[in-house]
């Protein structure tokens, strides 16, 4: 499992351990939601991917709009943003974020220059919007 340690006088952040299989197969740890958020955007699943995945809090304000989920699916897989977030989690997939203090929120940055972020709620990582 993905541990996280508290920062010694000498560190500015947690630790994150490289993760094992049985870590990829499950949704609570980063790098399995990292894993099966690939899988649904291999599989074009962006309805799963966007109702599991997305942050509560950014799904909630998103489907506010007219049309709701339904309208917010079909604008996602309308666009170039599922072949982007793929592009971006295969590239960030075997690399170590940068954690808050409470090792509930991880940032990544790409090779590109981007960010991606994600947080812990309730135990499971959900997808930020930057």
């Amino acid at each position: 499992m993905a541990t996280v340690t508290a920062p010694t006088p000498d560190e500015s952040a947690p630790v994150v351990s490289v993760p094992n299989e049985a870590d990829r197969a499950s949704r609570d740890t980063l790098s399995g939601t990292i894993d099966e958020a690939i899988r649904m955007l291999r599989q074009r699943d962006y309805r799963t991917l966007i109702e599991e995945l997305v942050h509560p809090q950014d799904l909630a304000r998103f489907t506010e709009k007219e049309g709701g989920l339904a309208a917010l699916v079909e604008e996602f897989a309308d666009s170039d943003k599922p072949q982007q977030l793929l592009e971006m989690l295969e590239s960030i997939r075997d690399t170590t974020p940068r954690l808050d203090e409470r090792g509930a929120e991880a940032t990544f940055e790409t090779p590109r220059g981007k960010t991606i972020r994600f947080a812990r709620i309730d135990g499971r990582w959900y997808l930020r919007n930057s």
